[in-house]
């Protein structure tokens, strides 16, 4: 939460007009709750992810099940189940994808993975038959997101855009150094009267999210772990 309100407030400074939210309110940390509140304030345009996916699973798991999961992903969801109401439990699992929008005349397709998938992964180094399956949707729309990967990434197929802004709460670039309290969090600004595009990041500190861990899923090292790494796999 820490990291979507610090990017929230550089999007106020910078005069942004509506947000985009390409999926993955549940999974990993410990305030979905919140996150979904401030997203709908914000009139936020949202799609499914894949740990929304997930979320239903878990639903319908048994016990051994549920801790594999959290093993893998932390008590996130069985916060959900325990502390959201079922409206707003029935809301995140009946998430859609993926998502259309317009802004100013642009056709917008809100993904979280690929558009054919919410699970399926377009990295920066995408290949060629990605790429020319991308191409396959410049008919219809001008500006595709997606997510998934925790990489920011852009292209340009024709008139139409591509960009994953990357990841507000576990960005794969890690920490600023060894020693700093702050972590990352990326996003993207998207110009409509244009169409150019800029990466963005923003610092937040992390000691108080590392302290939930702590508190929450002392036995789950790898969901710090994950933050301080330069690198890590999606």
């Amino acid at each position: 939460m820490d990291a979507l309100e610090k990017v929230l407030a550089d999007a106020d400074a910078a005069d942004i007009q509506a947000i985009i939210f390409s999926g993955d309110i549940a999974g990993y940390y410990y305030q979905a709750q919140e996150v979904l509140d401030v997203l709908r304030q914000r009139n936020a345009v949202m799609c499914r992810g894949n740990h929304e996916d997930i979320l239903c699973a878990y639903f319908d798991e048994g016990a051994q099940g549920r801790e594999a999961i959290r093993v893998r992903y932390g008590s996130s969801y069985a916060m959900i189940e325990d502390g959201m109401s079922d409206s707003d439990k029935q809301f995140l699992s009946g998430l859609s994808h993926p998502v259309e929008a317009d802004y100013d005349g642009l056709r917008f397709l809100v993904c979280h993975g690929a558009p054919w998938g919410v699970d399926d992964y377009i990295y920066p180094d995408a290949s060629e038959d990605v790429l020319k399956k991308l191409e396959s949707y410049s008919d219809r729309y001008d500006v595709i997101v997606t997510g998934h990967t925790h990489y920011q990434a852009s292209w340009r197929i024709g008139d139409m855009v591509v960009i994953n802004p990357g990841s507000v709460g576990q960005p794969r670039s890690g920490k600023v150094d060894d020693s700093a309290s702050q972590a990352r969090a990326h996003w993207a600004i998207f110009d409509t009267d244009d169409r150019s595009f800029i990466h963005c990041e923003s610092l937040y500190e992390c000691n108080g999210l590392f302290k939930q861990v702590d508190e929450f899923d002392p036995d789950l090292p790898h969901l710090k772990n994950v933050l301080k790494r330069r690198e890590a796999a999606a």
